[in-house]
């Protein structure tokens, strides 16, 4: 059975880490994983090794710590590893050290996040997977805007979609108890933290402008971690009666959020920039009504609009417009039966598949 080498660099709760965190404690006979985290993060406890997988916790003292590189290089002597498989820049670069100790070896470079500034670590990072891995990012939004704005050679690129774990479809309706959620009320949910390519300030404009007056029914919930983005939106968009009376909560970031989802009656997704959205996905996976912005990814996601509903990015008046008809036709509120097709479009067992296809097929 083929061995991989995983190098991560964070596992505290994040798209990229339960993709890995999933990935390693899913039952499987395809490949065994070797996950050297090189930072600490809260994660790592929920490693489970009973599979054959198998993690160590190498932490870096510098940016390139060669006693970590001695690690990986001993460990790819010992478990005879051909490939090792990358998540962003700083893993990449202890790749290509150990590939000059190791010329054979293969590199799998997997790309999550669109990039914020052209810096020279973008730039090197670019040349590295050019020249020495196969490169895949996770959707074809994101696969056309790394050619197109960021200069991506098309033959170097390929796409994985993520996968996402669903636990039980009909979901636990204590949650509503444990929120504290309002059932006489229609209850919107954001997974998302208030970080940049997030677009919460739409809702929240919307909110202001339309939605307190003129759907009074509706409470939003934010689930996400809080960050000075938060705070400004609370002090510009908010009064203290949106607060007191539960029409805006602010949860914070909340482990193991999808679990949540079936205790809301609408998902909201506003983003501007995005290369997949894990949470969107476990919504649809839960069948869930959605309203997600009309970005490239969103569409594809979607199918075009064809199992969920999108609003004009950015546009305070196009939210409102498409969450009034969503409450008005109460068809649009039922739990969709396109959660099986997600679920098995998105879910694990074709995820593994794939990537046990990329490894063997590695040229």
């Amino acid at each position: 059975m083929q061995k991989v080498l995983h190098i991560r660099s964070s596992f505290d709760p994040g798209g990229i880490e339960m993709l890995l965190l999933n990935l390693f404690n899913f039952k499987q006979d395809y490949f065994r994983i070797h996950l050297v985290l090189i930072k600490d993060g809260s994660l790592i406890p929920d490693l489970d090794q009973r599979y054959g997988n198998i993690y160590y916790k190498w932490f870096r003292k510098s940016f390139l710590d060669f006693s970590v590189l001695k690690k990986l290089h001993n460990l790819i002597n010992k478990e005879g590893i051909k490939i090792v498989h990358t998540h962003q820049f700083i893993e990449l670069l202890y790749a290509f050290f150990l590939k000059l100790l190791h010329p054979r070896l293969k590199i799998v470079h997997q790309i999550h996040t669109m990039y914020e500034t052209k810096d020279w670590a973008f730039y090197l990072e670019r040349y590295l997977s050019y020249l020495f891995t196969n490169t895949y990012t996770v959707s074809e939004a994101a696969k056309q805007e790394l050619i197109y704005n960021f200069g991506f050679k098309h033959q170097n690129i390929s796409v994985l979609h993520n996968a996402v774990k669903i636990n039980d479809l009909n979901g636990d309706q204590n949650h509503k108890e444990i929120l504290g959620i309002d059932r006489t009320r229609i209850n919107i949910v954001m997974i998302a933290n208030f970080v940049w390519g997030k677009d919460h300030e739409t809702i929240f404009k919307a909110y202001d402008l339309y939605i307190r007056d003129q759907i009074p029914e509706v409470s939003f919930y934010f689930i996400g971690k809080k960050s000075n983005i938060s705070e400004r939106l609370i002090a510009e968009y908010l009064n203290e009666y949106d607060i007191l009376n539960k029409r805006i909560v602010l949860l914070g970031a909340i482990p193991n959020a999808k679990d949540l989802l079936p205790a809301f009656d609408i998902v909201v997704m506003s983003c501007f920039s995005e290369t997949f959205n894990m949470a969107l996905v476990e919504a649809a996976s839960y069948g869930k009504a959605i309203l997600a912005s009309d970005i490239p990814v969103f569409l594809e996601l979607s199918e075009e609009g064809k199992y969920f509903r999108h609003f004009k990015t950015g546009n305070p008046l196009s939210f409102y417009s498409s969450l009034s008809e969503m409450i008005r036709d109460q068809q649009l509120l039922a739990v969709h039966d396109y959660a099986t097709y997600y679920r098995n479009k998105f879910g694990y067992p074709l995820f593994v598949e794939k990537l046990n296809d990329i490894y063997q097929n590695y040229n």
